[in-house]
């Protein structure tokens, strides 16, 4: 059986998750309210799985315990889903998403695969390597000539990886991909 903690400031919804895992042969064994109380309780009962409402919270468990999944439940944009797995997040419940789905990723431990299923299909998941770069070289204030001679790559390339960026972190500008980059941790702004 797979033993589960929940962290969650609503009471209403702790309820809810238990009587959810209930159903799906699943056993809360602890309740928290806030990230830092909740992450020490996991680090003592190690529970299976870890059921979390922040992404203060999914950093807190995985810090504390590295071997519970982690799952981030009311995550709605596609930025805030992919710093959610970045963060140490196995699974990402979406407000579109139900019980069915949140049973699969809190009994799939031993199956991987269907926690990739929970999330929205349309998300294009984190940043490349290379999208993380042209962010970077963004919030470092340079141009997109000179992003382009700084990674040897096109203007075109740019302009492309700009496009994607835009769309995973749902920004319309520069300022906004930059903005959002640094409130998910994604890019450093030397001082």
């Amino acid at each position: 059986m797979t033993s589960v903690l929940v962290i969650h400031d609503q009471r209403l919804v702790r309820d809810a998750v238990r009587s959810i895992c209930a159903e799906g042969g699943a056993t809360v064994i602890a309740e928290a309210e806030e990230a830092l109380d909740g992450a020490r309780l996991a680090a003592g009962l190690l529970p299976d799985v870890v059921v979390v409402s922040s992404i203060t919270s999914v950093k807190a468990v995985a810090e504390q315990a590295p071997d519970s999944r982690i799952v981030l439940i009311g995550a709605s944009g596609s930025a805030e889903r992919s710093n959610a797995m970045v963060s140490g997040a196995s699974a990402v419940i979406g407000p579109q998403d139900g019980s069915v789905e949140f049973l699969a990723a809190v009994t799939s431990i031993e199956h991987p695969v269907i926690l990739r299923l929970v999330s929205n299909s349309s998300d294009r998941g984190p940043l490349t390597r290379r999208e993380h770069e042209v962010l970077q070289q963004l919030a470092e204030g340079r141009s997109s000539q000179e992003i382009a001679a700084q990674l040897f790559i096109s203007l075109k390339t740019v302009k492309n990886h700009l496009g994607s960026i835009y769309t995973k972190l749902e920004a319309h500008n520069r300022t906004q991909a930059v903005l959002s980059g640094m409130r998910l941790g994604l890019v450093r702004i030397a001082s």
